[in-house]
């Protein structure tokens, strides 16, 4: 559609109608909108909410796919190692002026390589003193961005490769960030291999930067790194999900259930026989599902859920259902299957971007709301609601904020394939997640190493 078409003038979408026949009116109710995106929404029937249990109308950002009967497993002791370094030994007063000095120089040094060439002096002559500089408190990270700014990030692994070996004690202060960098940085480099040496910390202490890891688990769905991520969780999902001090454990269970679980049995002929497997391994878990999960019938209808091809059109089904949010995991369940098999996108992948496109709706849709029409995308509240899953406590996620760019890019296509939106509408939404990504990435290229996985692909 084109606000500049003239109102006889065949309209742009290609149907042969004139423009006043056709989308003129569409047109005129989305320049209203972007006025007012609440004429999005209208309100739900009060007696759904009278006929309806409250847990299958879930609130923002909760899971809909995995329903647990309750969370009394998240408080229960389990015994999780912490990071403990060694207390800083005594230095004496001309120790403590060699301290000083390297720090009253380092203040002063603006270019990267005069740092790099200052701390590499230090570290050589007196590596008994290296605790006492707290490089993990403010040197590193400044180093890191200021290569990261010049695009040498090369140069910052190579620093941190040399404090984990030589200097252990340092570096696990802050490992999480350390060994993430030297994670993704070999993924990018396609050494997954690699990659694997450095997963150590994360397994060993789950508890000491629960954002990290939840960043990585995010950098592993997104770049297929169903190895990696299997290993992560598989002997760590309990400890995890029993800790007092990670806050919103949960949210590892989907990761770990599609890495070590769904995969496979997507990958394997489906019968009765090999959902009963299933079920049975989700009863020797630590996680207390709804009983509907220890079903054989309920995992088989989940996964062909995902696999089979929708019938009938998008926009009937919506109209048939009064709970949006159920339709919208359906919906995006099947985006997996068909993201898969049409586009040849990984499952862990498109699971991830399931996920994304789910958390979309489910952050947008206002309580007791539910939109006019299922899938028309207003432009400036799309982007606010991508700018909204992205950010956290002032901390933009560079891995989920790229994926969802690429997410919409297919869901656009998606639809198009089932003909819930026009090809003028697929293209206009895709053509809004690349100008995104064209703005996004020169910035997030000097800020994450995560951002170099994601450059000439499909939005480049």
């Amino acid at each position: 559609m084109s606000k500049n078409s003239a109102r006889n003038s065949p309209c742009d979408c290609g149907s042969g109608k004139k423009y006043k026949k056709c989308c003129l009116i569409r047109d005129e109710n989305i320049a209203q909108i972007e006025l007012n995106p609440n004429l999005l929404y209208e309100d739900v029937e009060e007696e759904f909410f009278e006929n309806h249990e409250f847990d299958e109308m879930p609130e923002p950002l909760e899971d809909h796919s995995i329903e647990l009967k309750n969370e009394h497993y998240l408080f229960d002791s389990h015994e999780i190692e912490n990071v403990e370094t060694p207390p800083l030994p005594e230095i004496t007063d001309k120790e403590v002026q060699i301290v000083n000095d390297w720090g009253e120089k380092y203040v002063t040094i603006k270019n990267p390589d005069e740092l790099i060439s200052h701390l590499n002096q230090f570290l050589q002559k007196h590596p008994s003193l290296v605790p006492h500089l707290w490089l993990e408190e403010e040197v590193l990270f400044e180093l890191g961005a200021m290569l990261l700014r010049r695009g040498t990030g090369s140069q910052y692994i190579e620093v941190l490769l040399n404090i984990r070996q030589n200097f252990p004690d340092t570096y696990i202060k802050s490992y999480a960030y350390y060994d993430n960098d030297l994670i993704v940085d070999h993924i990018c480099r396609n050494e997954t291999d690699k990659a694997a040496q450095y997963m150590s910390n994360f397994m060993k202490y789950p508890e000491n930067d629960p954002g990290k890891l939840f960043s990585l688990i995010d950098f592993f769905c997104a770049t297929n790194q169903q190895s990696l991520l299997a290993e992560l969780l598989e002997t760590n999902y309990s400890k995890i999900l029993h800790s007092k001090k990670i806050i919103g454990a949960s949210k590892v269970i989907e990761p770990f259930l599609w890495a070590c679980y769904y995969i496979p049995a997507l990958e394997a002929p489906r019968d009765k026989r090999s959902m009963l497997y299933l079920s049975s391994a989700f009863k020797a878990l630590e996680i207390d599902f709804k009983d509907e999960y220890y079903q054989p019938d309920f995992l088989l209808k989940r996964l062909n859920t995902i696999t089979n091809k929708i019938e009938g059109s998008l926009e009937e089904q919506y109209r048939s259902t009064k709970n949006a949010i159920a339709f919208y995991h359906e919906i995006s369940l099947n985006f997996i299957g068909w993201s898969h098999r049409e586009k040849n996108i990984p499952l862990l992948t498109s699971y991830y971007n399931h996920a994304l496109i789910f958390e979309y709706f489910q952050t947008c849709i206002p309580e007791n709301k539910r939109p006019k029409s299922p899938f028309l995308f207003i432009q400036n509240h799309f982007e606010e609601t991508l700018g909204r899953m992205s950010s956290h406590l002032f901390e933009l996620n560079t891995v989920k904020m790229l994926s969802s760019f690429r997410a919409f890019y297919w869901f656009a296509d998606y639809l198009l394939a089932h003909d819930a939106i026009s090809a003028i509408e697929a293209k206009k939404l895709q053509n809004w997640c690349k100008v995104l990504n064209k703005k996004a990435m020169p910035s997030l290229l000097k800020m994450e190493f995560e951002a170099l996985y994601f450059v000439d692909d499909v939005l480049s």
